[in-house]
């Protein structure tokens, strides 16, 4: 409900959907007996793929199995990762405006401290991303 579709590529600017109905569709398909192999088609942060060069040195880098989208003003990371506890976690982030660079670095950011979270210990200081 509330989303749109008009192509299957997701290059269309009349596309819409949430950060909130991303993670349901996340939650769903890792629920699904195709849900691993969806899983091994994402991109590995700091290993391959649109995410091959981010997040490298850090918690995220081979963790986070994620999806880019990148347009014009857009920006967008959609995936899961493990936090330190070992629990699997699936985020959204989706971003407008003429800054795509900061939103990227603030993908970075977030997946960082998402793989860095413990629920025992909290969570670490902000890293340095190269």
């Amino acid at each position: 409900e509330g989303c749109q579709l008009f192509d299957g590529s997701g290059l269309s600017r009349r596309n819409k959907t949430s950060p909130m109905q991303q993670l349901n569709l996340l939650k769903y398909i890792a629920q699904q007996p195709f849900g691993g192999v969806f899983y091994s088609t994402l991109s590995i942060a700091g290993v391959d793929g649109t995410l091959g060069r981010r997040m490298r040195g850090t918690a995220a880098e081979s963790n986070v199995h994620a999806k880019t989208g990148t347009h014009a003003n857009v920006s967008a990371l959609s995936g899961y990762t493990r936090t330190r506890d070992g629990e699997r976690i699936a985020f959204s982030f989706q971003w407008n405006g003429n800054n795509v660079g900061m939103y990227k670095y603030l993908e970075n950011l977030l997946a960082i401290q998402l793989s860095e979270f413990s629920y025992t210990s909290g969570t670490a200081q902000l890293p340095v991303i190269r």
